[in-house]
């Protein structure tokens, strides 16, 4: 279980081009993306972006900034969920995305293994809001796809409710959201997070939510892998909706300046169009409203190589601790199938299937064991 990089940052100054044509939607599966991504061109060279509203600067590795020969232009502060870097900046000469083209960008550079993996053959970057924000990020969950564009037409917008779209002080993009029975708190609309909701631990402590079932999870960003606490929220309101049964990972050592994070799962069942520094219009799917969030029923946190899958953590009282999986242990076999480069498929969840779904899996050490999901926290 991951979550995403925050790269939260002043912007710089960039010029950007002319409208184009309305873009073509960019079709996604939500059931096994990791994230969020559109085609773009950098330097005119071919490359995935992970869309990231969490993110004030674009972010490249230093492999791709040397493929385009972009020069260093200076540093600048990086703020994680519990740590802050300095990170070399970079100019570049152009990026396209969508409907959208921007020159004389300055990114940030740093080891983007985690997103270089879920695009494997594909260079791969992090697209910020300093190339966002002059733009619409349309997405819509319920039909699978989204698209970059220069701008929203009014008559779309039949059956969008307006949320109010502030900024922290770090300039991260806030909408309000109510957990429960406690007073509205502010929220930081992260679709660069693939987990639902991540949060302070000192909020969930002061709020009285960390009395309920609860178990571990291990979580890896920029800053390392980390073990925090997971546990269920009744119930989270965004504008007029109600999410239900909602997975929520508590985060130690928080540093940002809201006590909330929202990932792009916990807007599954929305339509979102996301207009940078002045709002964000959503509009549900009840069918999809309805539909159970993603969450871990395993209790497994693994590290993917290449003929088998290096296991990092065991959740207490999971179904995997119940059947002894430890640390250190290596599936080498799931359902009988040898794990390689396509096998578990690529942003598949060892435990995201059903309660009730029975997985077998092959250690190293000679010992299978079967494991039935279940709800554990």
């Amino acid at each position: 279980m991951h979550y995403r990089q925050n790269v939260h940052v002043s912007f710089g100054g960039f010029s950007v081009g002319a409208p184009q044509p309305r873009p073509e939607w960019i079709a996604f599966d939500s059931g096994t993306a990791s994230y969020l991504s559109v085609p773009a061109r950098l330097n005119g060279l071919p490359v995935r972006g992970v869309v990231d509203t969490g993110a004030s600067r674009s972010v490249l590795s230093a492999k791709l900034l040397g493929q385009i020969g972009a020069q260093p232009v200076g540093s600048t502060l990086a703020t994680m969920f519990t740590a802050r870097y300095s990170l070399p900046l970079y100019r570049i000469g152009r990026l396209e995305a969508g409907g959208i083209a921007a020159t004389g960008l300055d990114v940030a550079c740093h080891d983007l293994a985690m997103v270089e993996a879920a695009f494997p053959g594909e260079g791969a970057m992090v697209i910020g809001r300093d190339f966002l924000t002059r733009a619409v990020l349309e997405c819509q969950f319920s039909q699978s796809r989204l698209r970059i564009m220069a701008d929203f037409a009014p008559e779309k917008v039949a059956g969008y409710t307006r949320l109010e779209l502030g900024r922290s002080f770090h300039g991260l993009p806030i909408i309000a959201a109510k957990i429960e029975g406690l007073e509205a708190e502010r929220a930081v609309v992260d679709l660069g997070s693939n987990l639902v909701c991540t949060m302070s631990e000192r909020y969930a402590r002061d709020a009285g939510l960390l009395c309920r079932p609860s178990s571990t999870t291990m979580s890896a960003g920029l800053e390392g892998r980390a073990v925090g606490m997971q546990i269920t929220l009744r119930a989270l309101r965004i504008g007029d909706h109600v999410l239900r049964d909602v997975p929520a990972c508590v985060i130690p050592n928080w540093s940002l300046d809201a006590p909330l994070n929202l990932g792009w799962p916990a807007f599954g069942a929305f339509d979102l169009a996301f207009v940078f520094d002045r709002e964000l219009r959503i509009r549900a799917d009840e069918t999809l409203l309805r539909a159970p969030l993603p969450r871990d029923r395993s209790g497994i946190g693994a590290q993917r190589f290449g003929d088998h899958l290096l296991v990092r953590h065991v959740s207490p009282l999971s179904p995997a601790d119940r059947q002894g999986l430890v640390e250190g242990d290596r599936i080498i076999a799931i359902d009988g199938v040898p794990v390689d480069a396509s096998n578990p498929a690529r942003g598949r969840r060892l435990g995201g299937q059903s309660v009730g779904t029975t997985m077998a899996l092959t250690l190293e050490r000679g010992r299978e064991i079967s494991l039935v999901l279940q709800d554990y926290f």
